[in-house]
């Protein structure tokens, strides 16, 4: 379980120009930006789970799998609840 305040991070690179890619605020929610290049990724689709949140039982969660442990190992999921007013964070 994620404890408050702990945030999974990935580092993304634009393929143009290979910078990292920063965080800003678009219109309707925060997205990646390339400051050089004007590079900016698609979002992924949302999926459904196939458990709900946990918390208020919502049927779809934004996922995302990184190598947490060694490379014999699984990867982990971590979740997110697509519920605004929930936004609970989990992981597999």
């Amino acid at each position: 379980m994620l404890s408050a305040g702990l945030v999974a991070a990935t580092l993304l690179f634009c393929p143009g120009c290979g910078n990292g890619l920063i965080v800003e605020e678009g219109q309707r929610c925060h997205r990646f930006a390339c400051n050089t290049c004007p590079y900016y990724p698609k979002l992924k689709e949302v999926d459904d789970v196939l458990e709900p949140c946990p918390k208020c039982e919502h049927p779809r969660a934004y996922s995302m799998q990184l190598q947490t442990r060694s490379a014999d190992e699984p990867m982990t999921t971590f979740y997110k609840c697509c519920n605004a007013q929930c936004g609970h964070c989990w992981r597999d």
